[in-house]
């Protein structure tokens, strides 16, 4: 049996957000390993995620039948829902705020007769899609980065407030990207191998 390839399979990583129409950084410049090197442009650091990511791919299929034939003689694609899930452990503002679709997170700095505060909101509001990218080091010593163009937060949250936490869970929905060309792709994966020769 050959050796087995693990360069999809690692620990944790850590995840950034960024406005949907941020460009992916400059993969060149994020030599293994990349989980060490904060990319430029406007992605912001939630954090290192707690356990490795998962992502699920559920596409749907509609039979094609014809009169002779008992069983399908095809089948055509009607939809497709990739879905990625992160765990973890920080409590704060922020990452309550990432995990709920519908909240707005606003600061206001200390002034005259005015207390410096972060204020979170939750409900009635429209659902915040964002790009995100995901880097994590891979077991052959490579680094992994997955990219979603555009993403919502749509998984039930449990965020209890104990001093002693357990983990949580954050489940995005990857949405057709907005990339010229691209379209129809929802989640892009690279696998950085070894860094570029001088």
């Amino acid at each position: 049996m050959g050796e087995e390839l693990k360069n999809l399979t690692g620990g944790f990583g850590k995840l950034y957000t960024a406005p949907t129409d941020e460009a992916l950084p400059e993969i060149d410049d994020l030599s293994p390993p990349a989980i060490t090197v904060d990319p430029a442009g406007n992605w912001s650091p939630v954090g290192f995620t707690l356990e490795a990511h998962e992502l699920r791919y559920s596409p749907e299929f509609e039979d094609e039948n014809v009169n002779e034939r008992e069983m399908p003689v095809n089948v055509v694609k009607m939809s497709e829902d990739p879905r990625f899930f992160v765990r973890f452990k920080e409590r704060d503002m922020a990452h309550l705020n990432l995990a709920i679709a519908a909240s707005v997170l606003e600061s206001i700095d200390a002034a005259a007769n005015q207390t410096g505060q972060l204020n979170l909101t939750i409900g009635g509001g429209q659902a915040a899609i964002k790009s995100l990218l995901y880097v994590f080091d891979n077991e052959e010593g490579g680094s992994g980065l997955i990219h979603i163009p555009r993403a919502v937060a749509v998984g039930d949250v449990t965020f209890p407030f104990a001093k002693i936490p357990d983990p949580y869970d954050v489940e995005f929905r990857a949405l057709s990207s907005e990339i010229e060309g691209d379209e129809e792709i929802a989640v892009f994966i690279y696998n950085i191998l070894e860094p570029a020769t001088e």
